[in-house]
Formats: structure tokens, C-alpha cells, sequence
């Protein structure tokens, strides 16, 4: 997705719109595609691909944001804090290795 960007000059800059708006398009259109060939497969029903998109960013966005809170969690079985650490550290690792 788009983020900040360097155009050479040293200068953070945010995208345009249309940028941010082609970026989601891709994106969909990859996930469209991927849906198309499960369907063909018989592995997915028929959804719509931005909804399912949706779904999964989500997902992701609501996973980081608790993140914070549940580490706060004094009442967590120490044997379960290390497994949540480790489970958010690779998830992190293979997304920025995604992006």
C-alpha cells in the first residue's frame, strides 16, 4: 500500500490520491484474482473481492491496534506471554518482508 515516500531529494512525501486509490486497485485485482481460481478450483464460493480485501486489512489493522492493550495484560499465564511475543514477532517479519 502507499506509504511516505522519498522522491530523491531527502523530503518525505505522502502520495496523491490517485496513487493510494491505484495501489487498492492492484491489490484487489490480484485478490480478484486469486478468488477467480479458487471458484474455478472449487475451493471459494462467489464474494465480492474489495469486501474480502476489507476483511483481511481489518483483520490486520485490529490485531496491531490490540496489540498494545493485550501486553498490558497482568493477568496473562506467564508460560502464554513469550507465544504471544513470538507469534507477533514473526508475523511482523514476514510482513515487512511482504511490503
Amino acid at each position: 500500500m502507499a506509504a511516505d515516500y522519498d522522491a530523491g531529494d531527502g523530503v518525505r512525501r505522502r502520495p496523491s490520491a490517485r496513487v493510494v486509490v491505484e495501489d487498492i486497485v492492484s491489490v484487489v485485482t490480484v485478490l480478484f484474482g486469486i478468488l477467480e481460481e479458487g471458484k474455478k478450483k472449487g475451493i471459494f464460493a462467489e464474494a465480492v473481492p474489495f469486501l474480502i480485501h476489507m476483511m483481511i486489512v481489518g483483520t490486520i489493522l485490529f490485531y496491531k491496534k490490540a496489540t498494545p492493550i493485550k501486553d498490558r495484560q497482568s493477568w496473562l499465564p506467564a508460560a502464554i506471554k513469550p507465544m504471544i511475543k513470538n507469534s507477533r514477532e514473526t508475523w511482523e517479519t514476514k510482513w515487512r518482508s511482504w511490503c
